[in-house]
């Protein structure tokens, strides 16, 4: 499906009646292979409005006894997983409500991802469900008004058997053991108001990696619980997560949480951001750094999600694109700017080739279906936007809006409108139609270069073309980058806005210039990936994402070449060629010499040829029409193959039969 998609979910019919203040939740485990718990959750709460029931959710237990300020009320249904309380008067914004609910049973786990997890010697919750509608999971193991938007403070009562350790979201604050039961109880405070979903508890033989950062306003304590075969391990596998908090601090403004935590858990896949708790799996504490933008992304939920949560699953991407884009800024401040490109170039490249494929169909990345809260458009391509937005307001702009941002909606939740709005505001930049493009809209448009003159004057006319892939909107008032280059490569930068299908523009130069490129930068996540290299020495350079490498001869003087790799037909052609992809390469040096390698992947292209078919073909601007060229067919498997061109030109090159 392209074009606009908006999806409203159903919400439930005391979605905004009442407001839940606290949550005191007690459970015993007393015997992990048992699998099952027994609690009892105190709830405070004040009706937002007149009302006689509430509604509460709680998911396959068995129901003891409920009160209600401190008296047994049997006036209530459980079915279809709903508590409904019916009260004996209509209940007013003046009245606080303090209700305790006595239950049993096993808690379960969503078909999906998510849940209520025993091991022989664990058991944790992981606060989604992702199957589950809505995918708010407190419910799998407290009774709660189980929704994006309802926020509350906690405290945790859980007894478990010695040797164990609990841990949950907020501080700890005691532990009693009882020796006659043979059981330890734990209790933990969690200050800041947060949703249902971020609230946990995970029960393991624990030991503390206790650590401390200094962060802007205030000294951050660090918790990392893990079993004992794995402290030295996490020291290790956590080494840059000081620099990761100092690194969203910096971006987004100060941690509120009053402490940074993570417990390990045996799962297999994921994690989970649970407040100041975040259940973290066992396989990438490891003593390696190589998941390290795992921990960085639920890291950033204490900001874009925790902070900030989604009004509704639609929003999804609020919290999860953002944190996805914000594992590439921890990679910028850790490893530096080309670091952050190369990752963003690589999520662009899943973005482009794979989304609509896992996802089923091409996406917008707000108001999304149920099906799709947890897709790879939400994840994915919600970063590429945020990435592009980054670009579209520049940096000193975009990064504090996105201050002021969590600043307005601290302990909140927010929608894809609420965001666009307070940006639009706050930066003086009106955001409808970058909105209306890139967050609203399925499928991509793609910019390029389609001709390029210059007179006596220098003034270079240049004509710059969209087409669209997935998609029948144009993109209006984009920020498009043209880059000159002098022939001792002195760079003159100008931004134009542009709009619709096709726009011309006349530049002044600075300087005699030959060459010019379109978002050399790689500011923009169109359907298209570039790649340049500075070319000093005879060598060879391989252009990361763009299926492409060169062999260069000895450079005559320092020069610049660049590789698009397209994502979309090449037009113009009376041959059978790629509908999906083509190359533009070019240069800023005339007599540039090399040996040029093109890959294909036939099922990346849904190709069903033989390789040994193809032909490779050439032109030398979008105006020439398309020529089959000499090359080497240099490997090939099934599906792969190798096109090398010797002594080859700047220009465009694609494959077919």
């Amino acid at each position: 499906m392209v074009g606009f998609f908006f999806n409203i979910t159903a919400q439930p019919e005391n979605f905004d009646n009442f407001d839940v203040l606290n949550y005191n939740i007690e459970i015993t485990i007393k015997r992990l292979s048992d699998k099952e718990i027994t609690g009892k959750t105190g709830i405070k709460l004040v009706p937002v409005k007149e009302i006689k029931t509430i509604n509460l959710d709680l998911l396959d237990f068995e129901i003891n006894q409920i009160f209600v300020s401190g008296k047994e009320y049997k006036n209530f249904n459980y079915k279809n997983n709903k508590i409904k309380i019916t009260f004996d008067k209509k209940m007013s914004q003046k009245d606080t409500l303090n209700i305790s609910i006595f239950y049993k049973g096993k808690p379960g786990k969503d078909k999906r991802w998510g849940g209520f997890f025993f091991g022989d010697d664990y058991a944790f919750n992981i606060g989604v469900g992702m199957s589950a509608d809505p995918q708010c999971f407190g419910r799998v193991w407290f009774p709660c008004h189980d929704n994006f938007t309802d926020k509350a403070t906690y405290n945790y009562k859980i007894t478990v058997p010695y040797p164990y350790v609990a841990v949950c979201s907020g501080v700890f604050q005691n532990r009693t053991d009882n020796e006659t039961a043979e059981t330890t109880t734990f209790i933990w405070k969690q200050n800041q108001e947060i949703s249902t979903y971020l609230s946990s508890v995970a029960i393991a033989k624990y030991k503390e990696l206790n650590l401390f950062h200094f962060g802007i306003s205030k000294k951050i304590p660090i918790s990392i619980y893990v079993t004992e075969d794995r402290l030295q391990k996490a020291e290790a596998s956590f080494e840059n997560l000081s620099k990761c908090i100092s690194a969203y601090e910096n971006s987004y403004g100060e941690y509120r949480w009053d402490r940074v935590g993570y417990v390990g858990v045996n799962f297999n896949s994921g994690a989970m951001e649970h407040a100041c708790n975040i259940a973290y799996p066992n396989y990438a504490i490891d003593g390696t750094l190589k998941n390290e933008t795992l921990y960085a992304h639920e890291l950033a939920h204490s900001w874009f999600g925790n902070l900030v949560t989604c009004k509704t699953p639609s929003d999804m991407w609020l919290n999860e694109g953002w944190a996805r884009f914000s594992e590439a800024v921890f990679t910028e401040n850790i490893y530096g700017k080309e670091a952050y490109k190369n990752y963003i170039r690589n999520n662009h490249k899943k973005v482009l080739e794979l989304a609509h494929v896992y996802d089923g169909e091409y996406l917008p990345v707000a108001g999304v279906s149920h099906e799709h809260t947890y897709s790879s458009t939400v994840y994915n391509k919600g970063a590429d936007v945020v990435h592009t937005l980054r670009k579209y307001m520049g940096d000193s702009l975009f990064f504090a809006t996105s201050k002021a941002y969590l600043d307005k909606f601290a302990y909140k939740s927010a929608s894809t409108e609420d965001l666009k709005n307070f940006f639009s505001e706050y930066s003086g930049i009106n955001l409808e139609n970058f909105f209306k493009s890139w967050i609203y809209t399925a499928g991509f448009p793609h910019f390029s270069i389609s001709n390029f003159e210059k007179d006596k004057n220098n003034i270079a006319k240049i004509t710059i073309e969209q087409r669209l892939k997935a998609r029948k909107l144009f993109s209006e008032d984009n920020k498009i980058e043209l880059s000159f280059f002098s022939d001792t490569l002195g760079r003159f930068d100008t931004t134009v806005i542009f709009s619709g299908k096709e726009q011309i523009y006349n530049i002044k130069l600075p300087f005699e210039s030959n060459n010019v490129f379109l978002d050399l930068d790689e500011k923009i996540s169109d359907a298209s990936i570039s790649n340049y290299k500075i070319v000093d020495k005879s060598d060879m350079y391989i252009f990361e994402n763009t299926n492409f490498r060169m062999h260069a001869g000895k450079p005559d003087k320092k020069s610049i070449v660049n590789c698009v790799y397209h994502y979309l037909g090449a037009g113009n052609t009376d041959f059978e060629i790629s509908k999906e992809h083509y190359w533009t390469i070019s240069g800023t040096s005339e007599n540039f010499k090399g040996d040029a390698l093109f890959y294909i992947d036939t099922k990346e292209q849904g190709i069903k040829l033989d390789v040994r078919k193809f032909k490779l073909y050439y032109r030398n601007s979008p105006k020439q029409k398309w020529e089959s060229i000499n090359f080497m067919l240099k490997a090939r498997t099934d599906s792969r193959a190798y096109f090398v061109v010797e002594n080859f030109k700047f220009g465009e090159y694609s494959v077919g039969k």
